[in-house]
C-alpha cells in the first residue's frame, strides 16, 4: 500500500487511516483527486480509450501511463478484466493487490478500484450487453460513487 499516499489523505479529512475500511479509503482518495488536484478530472477523460463492441460483447480497453493514480466507477456486473501490458498496484474492499501483466481475472459486481500504474498499462474490460451505443453500455455497466458520506465540514483548511 505504500504507493498510495493515504496517510496524507487521511490527514486532510482528519481521520485515522486504520479506522477507514478500504472502500473509504478510494472514495476518500477519489474525492481528494477531483477536489484538490487541479486537472485531474480532464486528465482522466483525455486518458486513450478505445470501444470495441462485436456479438454483445463489448471491450473496454484503456492505456494508462506510468506514475498515475486513479480511481475507477463502481462496475454493476462480473465481467472480465485483462491486463495486456503493464504493472499495477489496485485495492479493492478486498484488499491490495499488484498485478503484472499478462493477467486475466473476473472482478465481481459492485467492485470499485484505487490504482497505481507502476509502468505503462493496457487495461481491457469485457461485458456482455445487447446495447451498441457506448454512452448505453456505460450507463449500464459502471456508476459513480456515492461520495455524500464525506463531510466536506470535517476536510482541514475548508469551511
Amino acid at each position: 500500500m505504500d504507493c498510495f499516499n493515504l496517510p496524507a489523505v487521511a490527514e486532510k479529512y482528519d481521520k485515522d487511516l486504520a479506522t477507514l475500511s478500504n472502500m473509504e479509503k478510494i472514495e476518500l482518495t477519489e474525492y481528494y483527486l477531483k477536489n484538490y488536484f487541479e486537472g485531474t478530472e480532464q486528465t482522466a477523460k483525455e486518458l486513450p480509450l478505445e470501444h470495441f463492441i462485436c456479438n454483445k460483447t463489448y471491450v473496454r480497453q484503456i492505456t494508462l501511463p506510468k506514475d498515475l493514480v486513479l480511481t475507477g466507477k463502481v462496475h454493476n456486473f462480473d465481467h472480465t478484466s485483462i491486463l495486456s501490458k503493464g504493472d499495477v498496484t489496485i485495492m479493492t474492499d478486498e484488499g491490495v493487490t499488484r498485478i503484472k501483466a499478462p493477467a486475466t481475472w473476473i472482478s465481481k459486481a459492485g467492485t470499485k478500484r484505487l490504482i497505481y500504474v507502476h509502468e505503462d498499462t493496457i487495461w481491457a474490460t469485457i461485458h456482455q450487453s445487447e446495447n451498441t451505443l457506448v454512452e448505453d453500455l456505460e450507463k449500464e455497466i459502471v456508476h459513480e460513487s456515492d461520495l455524500s458520506w464525506i463531510n466536506k465540514e470535517n476536510l482541514l483548511g475548508d469551511k
